[in-house]
């Protein structure tokens, strides 16, 4: 346990720390090859160039160019470092406090240069044999990696355990292993989209390569990138994206005779759906018209649900055609188990993923079956291959995208371009410009999702329209400047939750964006973001000793010690009245919470509790064929958008509930793809 909390701190980090110490006096004695060396280093933002000229007995000029470091951290580290490596004569020096990432990358290629202009190049013995390291990831699950080496190589890397889902983390424990070996090093890209697990593969690796006797810095090595080619590629229909819009769009296209293209940043395809729970609310379908085929019932929920802010029109069009999606979903393979309800509202409109009867994978239950539906269709997919920009013609017409592959720069050139590129949770900038009070929010959202097809939409004209918020969570856990994190997980436990003063503000049994929009007026009213849930001795839900070691909580004997430690006077009244409702009859008459239990079993608990956030609303603006319009209403042509970049007219300021954005997306997705491939053929 303690190993685990000790490695959480390298959560974020591609490579560890390496201990180093600062020398006494700086080196002048080493024979070097008078010459200009080079080496690139993959560092937080993107590759880092570090450029070092030599006489045959010191460094004479340090450069360094890292543009895609963060400002004011990472830039830090390409800003001062190169004084320091020079003054030192070394790079065997502490990196920039709050910095590591950007410092490890920079000091690992510093070493390059010194190793290449001294003719060091010989990898120092290792000692053979299997050594396997773990870190604490995501959701509080380890990663647990063996490494097997000889003397001078890696010969055999594996995944005993990793901390991503079936889908995302599956891409990575799969993937990653053999691009290592092939490098023999950890320098090497991570898995687009799996980005967490990814890094804490590699800080498993750097690790086991450590306790081998390695040098780390010969393993740190950048691999040589192959010449980028430049292609054309002809199409109907071309779709930017790969999750529930994206892939629905590519089928719907297909099945309409179009040559469609479809192309993903990320390494896989799924996006943000393969993360998601595995629900989608429908009304009608051929599963579920039994027990409820009330369309209107469903529309007026969700306008209500967005506080009557959102676009009844195309609320009541995504409700119409949220059983054919269903439907649509079931032909193609989706298993769903019997529909249940879910939200405020008591109709069985909930359908669940699931596997032989059982629910398993959430989100990987609904791409898998349709992946394979687009392996059949002939659908050409593009993975790791970014859009930038759209093409349009002197008419403003859209014609076309130009993206860029890990090695190819690609012209996609068609009649129609559908968007269905995520959210904008990912892109710091965008985020805390439409999310008010967002500084305190913890991202449990893609870090791909950058809001690019928001923005290339932007610049062709397209209208926007943001609510302000996002769909929201609670979890146990913290995001530090530093990059030093502690990630937790999200919780839905009926248990006591409290502001920084010890009081409740809650009904704790409420759907989870409900309970987000009460934290979120808290923080208005008091400006405290910091929430904390009580517990006692009896629960199973978390490992609530693990969270207490990693600083996310406090324990104690007695609710009084607890509310003492906690420097909280209210808590201990506030549990005294929950347990007196508790013990009566369970009924909670100040929040209306039921089945309430009394806390009355030691030892007591306090964890952190934060706003979490795992998607987006807003964006593009679209009209009922999912075409992108201008703030004029004009549609512009050839252009389309889905999913949840196009969501800004079917949200309010809240989130109706589980299932309501993948039946958005899957709606959106089919419609795009329908009327792109009709725009196509005109």
């Amino acid at each position: 346990m303690k190993k685990l909390a000790l490695s959480l701190t390298a959560f974020f980090m591609l490579l560890s720390n390496t201990a180093c110490s600062k020398p006494e006096h700086p080196k002048t004695s080493t024979a070097y090859t008078a010459g200009t060396y080079s080496a690139v280093n993959q560092g937080f933002g993107g590759e880092i160039t570090v450029t070092m000229t030599f006489d045959q007995e010191s460094i004479t000029e340090v450069q360094i160019v890292g543009d895609a470091e963060t400002s004011g951290i990472g830039s830090q580290a390409v800003d001062q470092l190169p004084a320091l490596i020079q003054a030192a004569q070394s790079a065997e020096i502490d990196g920039i406090s709050g910095a590591t990432i950007s410092s490890s990358a920079i000091l690992a290629a510093a070493q390059s240069c010194i190793n290449q202009a001294a003719g060091n190049q010989t990898l120092a013995p290792m000692t053979p044999g299997t050594y396997t390291a773990e870190v604490l990831g995501f959701n509080f699950e380890p990663v647990v990696v063996s490494v097997t080496v000889d003397e001078n190589t890696i010969t055999d890397i594996e995944i005993v355990e990793h901390d991503g889902n079936p889908g995302i983390g599956t891409e990575a424990a799969e993937r990653l292993p053999q691009s290592i070996l092939e490098a023999q090093s950890v320098n090497v890209d991570v898995i687009s989209g799996a980005t967490v697990t990814s890094k804490n593969i590699l800080t498993c690796v750097t690790d086991a390569l450590k306790q081998a006797g390695a040098d780390i810095q010969q393993f740190s090595q950048r691999p040589a990138a192959a010449a980028k080619t430049s292609e054309v590629i002809q199409a109907d229909v071309i779709i930017v994206g790969g999750g529930m819009a994206g892939i629905s769009a590519a089928i719907e296209a297909a099945n309409n005779q179009a040559k469609v293209v479809l192309l993903d940043k990320q390494s896989f395809l799924g996006g943000t759906t393969m993360t998601c729970g595995g629900c989608m609310i429908a009304t009608g379908s051929e599963f579920n018209k039994d027990v409820d085929n009330d369309v209107k019932a469903l529309a007026d929920y969700w306008y209500d649900q967005s506080d009557k802010l959102a676009d009844y029109n195309l609320i009541q069009l995504i409700a119409e055609q949220s059983g054919p999606a269903a439907d649509f979903l079931l032909d193609l393979g989706v298993e769903f188990k019997e529909p249940s309800a879910t939200g405020q509202s008591s109709a069985l409109r909930a359908l669940w993923t699931t596997v032989g009867g059982t629910y398993t994978n959430g989100g990987v239950g609904f791409i898998q079956p349709m992946v394979q539906e687009l392996n059949k269709l002939g659908v050409s997919v593009y993975l790791d291959t970014r859009a930038d920009q759209l093409l349009i013609n002197s008419e403003g017409t859209v014609t076309g995208v130009h993206a860029q592959g890990k090695s190819s720069d690609y012209t996609f050139e068609g009649q129609a371009v559908i968007l269905a590129t995520g959210g904008f949770e990912g892109n710091k900038e965008l985020f805390s410009k439409e999310v008010p009070q967002s500084e305190d929010i913890i991202g449990f959202g893609s870090a791909a999702d950058q809001g690019d097809g928001i923005l290339m939409a932007m610049e062709a004209g397209a209208a926007t329209k943001y609510s302000g918020s996002v769909v929201g969570f609670r979890a146990v856990g913290e995001i530090a400047p530093s990059h030093k994190s502690k990630i937790g997980r999200i919780v839905f436990v009926n248990t006591p939750s409290v502001t920084a003063e010890g009081k409740r503000f809650v009904n704790e049994t409420v759907d989870y964006p409900i309970f987000f929009d009460a934290m979120t007026e808290v923080v208005k009213e008091t400006g405290n973001t910091q929430f904390y849930q009580v517990w006692d001795g009896d629960h199973s839900e978390i490992d609530l000793d693990l969270v207490v070691e990693l600083g996310l909580g406090m324990k104690a004997d007695t609710l009084e010690e607890l509310s003492e430690k906690a420097n909280m006077p209210e808590l201990l009244q506030t549990i005294a009245r929950y347990n007196e409702m508790a013990v009566q009859d369970g009924v909670d008459t100040d929040f209306q919470a039921q089945n309430i239990a009394p806390l009355d079993k030691a030892p007591y608990y306090l964890t952190s509790l934060r706003r979490a956030d795992v998607g987006t609303y807003g964006g593009i603006q679209i009209n009922l064929n999912s075409q992108v319009i201008r703030s004029d209403g004009t549609v512009i042509d050839g252009l389309f958008a889905a999913g949840e970049c196009a969501s800004g007219d079917f949200f309010g300021i809240t989130y109706p509930g589980s299932g309501a954005m993948i039946t958005f997306s899957a709606v959106t997705g089919r419609l795009a793809g329908t009327y792109a491939a009709q725009a196509a053929h005109r």
